[in-house]
């Protein structure tokens, strides 16, 4: 059965009183609504309308208000309600329902046409519709259940368009509102047409707009209001003629804005800017709508001889009319976030080597980040300036070697824009004396402009190890690099917000391994001996160094041969390559020598099929041979198999044969290569300490979805699934997750939200919850799950108030899916990852509802005894039925009660049915339900 309007818990008392042995006059249930303040002495003057039994007739209203109380006290007793009259019905949310069972549009003079609005009314009756020559207004969310024939009368309204510049606002900038007056709005189908404008000329247009309401919260989601404040002046301008805008006046505050508008002619539409801010209260995270209500006039066609057509000319003038309100896009409140990485491919290092350093600064917000100050701190001499040197201070990184660049990349790693020199898109400070000695200092520009959401900043720089490390001195030199300060506007901007880097803007160890503000690298300064390395970098996720992976994924691989002080030669290098992870053969993208002396022979790189070895020698069969100071670099990218197992262990290690290194002794046969990622670097004088290049295959599993711990549900009732993404966690991270879930037909998407670590976000259903079909994602910046973590999403549904919902029915068998990205902010296909079991089924169940009791007692005359006297013609009976709902936790809706009465009692007419629930009445008790037989009550 259909269930709507409150809910009704525990005892409820019915208490009617009948009179015996006579017929008592019928209590009149209708009401008129009429546009006129008097009907006495009119055509239209019949009996009951709104008589209520005390012979007033003067009480006719055309305005029935739900925030009204007077209007509410009248209507709520009122069954059928007459239309005889133009009739606005107004402010009747779902919570407060219109209590009306019946609406019915016939009228006494069939060539009178009225205008019938509803605006903003939640109303379940029904209606008669047959053959009216009405006009029925429809706006801002009224809602019926009404047949075709009904919808034959509804006229499309005049609506206002309201958009947003975007998605996302940030606290403290300015943004603007634009308002298109008006637009066509087709209440039937919910469809607006934004632009095209009216058919009809509108005047007297008057527009409010609340922005302490920002106010709207987003229903379901806690903490999500907002409050803003206009800035500036509200202009407008013709569609047709931007170049003409005026300065609308406000007659409100910067807070409740109310202005008027010109006429507005048939066909034409105003635009109306409104600069607003986020004030300073509102918290990151939150979303907002915001709605402009608006009220006008204008002529309306009207069939008024009632002849079937409708003549040029022939209508009606009305004003005001409500129009449908502009309601805004939900926005969510963003702002910037820094995340620092810091990568050189150097590992060890004399002083000969020229050191290549990136800063990558990705933000991560949902929000632009702008003059972003950027340190790096590099490693100098901390001993007495009699010791020899142990840092890179000596070389100035800003002009050494190809000297410091700027750019700023999308999200995909493909350049947006490169950044102009020092003193034009960013300054730039170094210097080796003072409180900021050995550091560089980027800050961008206004002009430089701003790091959007997702992008990175990349600044890239050479430097050197001090000179005196070729006498002595060895060790790890770290470099700490971190943005320590940023906007969430350019300068112009008075409110803007400023971020300091880990609160503080302070630099600390770099935090190495946490995603964060900062960062750290570190290289080893040699002076001697020989170092043999092998690297590994993700193609797929940018990741590098890299220690995961997918099937599928390209990595590429990096051979290192550093000769600091030894005599190589004679030098052969094979890599072998498992044909049951790798697709083989690999792509050589790098062979050859590098370094400050010129190799006398060019190395060859190829791949045996038959071994599966890559292999490395000189040129023509010439022997390869490494000077003191240069490098042999050999990068080859391969694919991983798409078969590979989750936490299968890919390994690597490449072999080099030589002559002359003899800092390790014995000298042995080969040398192994060594991940100095793993275990730090490998000593130059001992063999057995060198690391194997590893990749651990990661495959994110499916989620896993709960119900709540109590599977029975009830009518109307919300109820949290709890969705946990992944099921179990992996190393590594997951960007931008979307939760895939097809709701059962007989529930209703209410809210959204996720915890990731110790930070909760608002889940949107970014396909408006067409078909159940939700595609719940975080708006401002994605749902990021970081590496060895989880999300845990809170899917909060209503089971709906619909006939498919049956005591005994057994459904929300349904189960829910994600999608990753490998890359954060990255616009390549989302990755699917899996959907969990489905949770056990659930079952609606429905109210028990027993009679208790029925007392009857005397009321008139009050001194007989029941059980002692004898009922007699004209004496008052009263009666209480008493029923329990027996449900621990069901509540039963849209309770009925009917009682069959004897011939030889009647409703006593001095007195209206009652009912009260734990003694508290009822305010939506129908005491003459319409449709009701004659003979039950």
């Amino acid at each position: 059965m259909m269930r709507t309007g409150y809910s009704w818990k525990n005892k409820l008392l019915f208490i009617f009183m009948l009179s015996l042995g006579a017929v008592a006059p019928a209590l009149a249930g209708d009401m008129s609504c009429t546009g006129r303040s008097e009907k006495n002495g009119d055509d239209f003057n019949y009996a009951n309308d709104f008589d209520f039994g005390d012979g007033n007739q003067t009480n006719d209203i055309g305005v029935i208000d739900g925030n009204d109380p007077y209007t509410m006290s009248l209507i709520s007793t009122v069954s059928t309600l007459q239309i005889d009259g133009d009739c606005t019905i107004k402010n009747f949310t779902q919570d407060n329902p219109f209590p009306v069972t019946n609406i019915n549009y016939w009228t006494p003079n069939p060539k009178q046409s009225y205008l019938i609005v509803f605006d903003n009314v939640y109303y379940t009756g029904g209606m008669s519709c047959s053959n009216i020559p009405h006009k029925l207004w429809l706006t801002n969310g009224s809602t019926f259940t009404i047949t075709n024939s009904c919808q034959d009368y509804f006229i499309p309204v005049e609506k206002i368009d309201k958009q947003v510049p975007g998605p996302t606002a940030s606290i403290g900038v300015p943004f603007t509102y634009t308002l298109k007056i008006p637009v066509m709005y087709d209440p039937t189908g919910l469809t607006s047409f934004p632009d095209l404008g009216s058919p009809n000329a509108l005047g007297n247009i008057h527009v409010t707009d609340d922005l302490t309401a920002a106010a709207t919260v987003v229903p379901g989601v806690a903490n999500s209001g907002a409050e803003m404040t206009l800035v500036g002046d509200i202009r407008a301008y013709d569609r047709d003629n931007p170049a003409g805008a005026w300065v609308v006046t406000n007659n409100g505050d910067n807070k409740h804005l109310d202005f008027t508008l010109p006429d507005v002619p048939a066909g034409s539409q105003i635009i109306v800017e409104i600069p607003v801010v986020l004030d300073a209260g509102n918290t990151p995270g939150w979303q907002f709508i915001n709605t402009a209500k608006w009220e006008f006039s204008r002529f309306i066609a009207m069939d008024m001889n009632a002849d079937g057509v409708v003549d040029p000319g022939e209508g009606r003038f009305f004003d005001p009319l409500p129009g449908e309100w502009g309601v805004s896009p939900t926005m969510t409140i963003a702002e910037p976030n820094l995340v620092v990485n810091k990568t050189t491919p150097a590992t060890a290092v004399n002083p000969a080597n020229t050191i290549t350093y990136t800063i990558d600064v990705q933000n991560t917000g949902g929000w632009e980040a702008w003059n972003v100050r950027v340190e790096d701190i590099i490693p100098q001499n901390t001993v007495p300036a009699s010791a020899p040197a142990m840092g890179m201070c000596e070389t100035d990184p800003t002009t050494f070697g190809t000297g410091l660049s700027a750019q700023i990349l999308n999200a995909d790693g493909t350049l947006n824009r490169a950044l102009a020199g020092a003193g034009a898109d960013y300054t730039l400070a170094w210097s080796t004396t003072g409180p900021d000695a050995c550091k560089i200092i980027l800050t961008l520009t206004d002009n430089g402009g701003a790091i959007g959401p997702n992008e990175h900043l990349v600044v890239t720089y050479q430097t050197a190890l001090d000179s005196a490390f070729s006498s002595g001195g060895a060790g790890d030199l770290i470099n700490v690099a971190g943005a320590t300060q940023w906007f969430n506007a350019n300068s112009t901007v008075g409110g803007r917000i400023q971020y300091l880097g880990g609160g503080t803007g302070v630099l600390t160890d770099g935090t190495p391994g946490v995603p964060d503000f900062q960062d750290n690298a570190s290289v080893t300064a040699a002076v001697s001996g020989y170092y043999f390395e092998k690297t590994v970098s993700n193609l797929a996720t940018g990741d590098n160094p890299a220690t995961g992976a997918a099937p599928g994924d390209t990595l590429r691989y990096r051979l290192h041969l550093f000769n600091v002080d030894q005599t190589i030669s004679n030098i052969s290098i094979a890599d072998p390559l498992d044909a049951a992870s790798f697709v083989l053969p690999p792509n050589i993208a790098t062979c050859g020598v590098v370094g400050p002396v010129a190799a006398p022979v060019n190395p060859v790189c190829s791949f045996d099929t038959v071994t599966n070895t890559l292999q490395v020698a000189g040129s023509g069969g010439a022997p390869l041979d490494l000077p003191q100071g240069d490098d042999l670099v050999i990068e080859f990218d391969v694919t991983l198999q798409a078969g590979l197992a989750n936490g299968a262990v890919v390994s690597n290690q490449a072999q080099l044969t030589a002559s002359g290194i003899t800092s390790v002794v014995p000298a042995p046969v080969s040398y192994p290569s060594d991940d100095p990622n793993v275990n730090s670097v490998s000593d130059p004088t001992i063999l057995g300490d060198e690391d194997p290049t590893d990749i651990t295959i990661v495959t994110p599993g499916a989620l896993s979805k709960a119900n709540p711990a109590n599977t029975n549900v009830t009518i109307g009732q919300q109820f949290s699934y709890q969705i946990t993404v992944p099921a179990a966690a992996v190393p590594m991270p997951l960007y931008d997750v979307r939760i895939l879930d097809t709701l059962p037909a007989n529930l209703r998407f209410v809210s959204a939200s996720a915890v990731v670590g110790a930070t909760t976000l608002t889940l949107s259903d970014t396909n408006g919850g067409a078909d159940n079909n939700l595609v719940l994602l975080e708006q401002a910046t994605g749902l990021d799950i970081p590496a060895n973590q989880q999300a845990i999403v809170t899917l909060t549904v209503e089971v709906r108030n619909d006939a498919i919902n049956q005591g005994g029915v057994t459904s929300f068998g349904n189960t829910a899916s994600y999608t990753y990205s490998r890359v954060n902010g990255s616009a390549a296909p989302q990755l699917s990852g899996g959907a969990g079991a489905t949770p056990a089924p659930m079952t609606v169940v429905e109210p028990t509802l027993t009679i208790l009791s029925k007392d009857v007692s005397f009321i008139s005359p009050a001194s007989k005894v029941l059980g002692t006297d004898p009922a007699t013609v004209g004496d008052v009976l009263q009666y209480v039925v008493t029923i329990d709902n027996t449900s621990a936790d069901t509540t039963a809706f849209d309770v009925n009660v009917v009682d069959t009465l004897p011939p030889e009692l009647a409703l006593y007419s001095g007195f209206t049915p009652t009912a009260t629930i734990n003694g508290v009445p009822v305010g939506t008790f129908v005491a003459t339900p319409a449709g009701a037989p004659g003979g039950p009550l």
